[in-house]
């Protein structure tokens, strides 16, 4: 059964990055979940931005009613991770024109978690209700057993007391200040898991939906390189265009390249391209060997 083994926060105000504990050196294998709130329009480059090991963003959510965001991050820690903290870092969306910062500063409030062995399979995010207080969050997918759900409430700008109608959830950080209140719970989930989320101050609450599993990972996704900016316009400034890495077995030695002929390729032990089906072996070499990319459970294997 998924275990958590460590936990951990920060907050920072007018700061260009934010160094988020974990509460422990992870582990190979490991799973490190990081929730990132920011107060406002920015640009968040995760640990390893365009390295062959950068974390994956799994979701992030812009407020409808300021330039606020919550963002959920992801990484299983391999044999070429070290330390025990993650560092996120701003970056303005710079002469656009439309009323972003001049300068890469915002106030950031972060809670990590470090699970044991088991792997992300579903998430999904969602804004609630504008100047309410309670806000019922629509069905959500869960694991198939073993695992649980992570579920977070942003809402920025004021200090209030986040709570959710889910009798199984676990508190694990309660950050409230007047820059934001950023809360996070693990519950075991049930079938047509759907809490409402609850502020003691009227404002728009931000929401975001994790579940991980016990089960052995079965995908792969390799290596990205972020590309861009997509355009030069006020959307395609904050976007990237995400490239694969592919990576190679060549007689237990990975490596991780782009624009490989085919003789390359025909010439591998094995070849890991996009989204690629592993066996539980793939996985533990994968891990052992470094080579970055991350993975995630899919109950029907594909």
């Amino acid at each position: 059964m998924t275990t958590t083994i460590s936990s951990d926060q920060a907050s920072v105000t007018a700061a260009t990055s934010i160094t988020v504990p974990l509460g422990s050196t992870p582990s190979t294998g490991e799973l490190v979940l990081v929730i990132l709130s920011v107060s406002n329009q920015i640009i968040v480059q995760g640990p390893g931005y365009n390295t062959t090991n950068q974390w994956i963003q799994a979701e992030a959510l812009r407020s409808h009613t300021d330039s606020s965001t919550l963002s959920v991050w992801y990484h299983t820690w391999n044999a070429s991770d070290s330390g025990s903290s993650a560092t996120f870092t701003f970056e303005p969306a710079i002469g656009l024109g439309v009323g972003d910062l001049s300068l890469p500063n915002a106030n950031a409030q972060a809670i990590a978690m470090v699970l044991s062995a088991s792997a992300v399979q579903e998430w999904s995010q969602q804004s609630g209700g504008i100047a309410t207080q309670s806000v019922a969050i629509g069905p959500q997918k869960q694991n198939n057993g073993g695992g649980f759900t992570i579920t977070a409430a942003f809402l920025n700008g004021e200090a209030a007391t986040l709570s959710t109608s889910d009798s199984h959830a676990s508190l694990v950080y309660a950050l409230s200040a007047a820059q934001g209140s950023l809360s996070v719970w693990v519950s075991t989930g049930v079938a047509g898991y759907k809490p409402t989320l609850s502020s003691t101050v009227a404002g728009e609450l931000l929401a975001a939906f994790l579940s991980v599993n016990d089960s052995t990972p079965n995908i792969y996704t390799p290596p990205v390189v972020q590309e861009g900016p997509m355009s030069y316009d006020a959307l395609g400034f904050r976007y990237k265009l995400t490239r694969y890495y592919t990576v190679l077995n060549n007689s237990g030695t990975f490596t991780a390249a782009r624009y490989l002929s085919t003789d390359q390729l025909s010439a591998a032990t094995q070849v890991f391209s996009n989204n690629a089906v592993i066996s539980s072996t793939d996985y533990t070499n994968l891990l052992n060997s470094g080579v970055g990319g991350d993975f995630r459970y899919s109950i029907t294997g594909h």
